[in-house]
């Protein structure tokens, strides 16, 4: 596992693209996505990577924009917990949280620059894990 920088003190972790893995296959489905997302949000993106993120106990993480070169990012939840770890974005003075379950998530367009934040550390005793894929813009 690889502790993402800037976020090695808050207990998550990013284990990322293995060659002839479950990981490449991944990543070659999500690539598959790009022209249908490209069409959709009239864009030409490249698919940026894909990540499974590990999220330990006490993660959390405050109110923020991502990083301006992800335009388009995919989260899917692949834990579930009956405690709220999804992520709760502001959009038109309304908060819209993610269902935090297995196989649910959300894709979000950056360029909105929506604010998102967790509203709950993860709990002792369980770890969140989640499958992120992000497109940036070409040039």
């Amino acid at each position: 596992p690889i502790f993402e920088p800037q976020q090695q003190y808050k207990n998550r972790v990013k284990l990322g693209w293995i060659f002839d893995t479950v990981f490449e296959e991944a990543h070659e489905i999500f690539d598959s996505l790009t022209p249908a997302l490209n069409e959709k949000f009239n864009r030409t993106n490249r698919l940026l990577g894909v990540n499974v993120w590990q999220d330990r106990e006490g993660y959390f993480i405050n109110r923020h924009l991502d990083n301006p070169a992800i335009d388009l990012a995919i989260q899917i939840y692949l834990t579930e917990s009956d405690v709220k770890l999804g992520t709760a974005f502001e959009f038109n003075d309304t908060i819209l949280k993610a269902q935090y379950k297995k196989n649910c998530g959300y894709l979000v367009d950056n360029s909105k620059k929506l604010y998102h934040s967790m509203n709950t550390p993860i709990p002792p005793g369980h770890l969140r894990y989640s499958l992120y894929a992000s497109w940036g813009r070409v040039g």
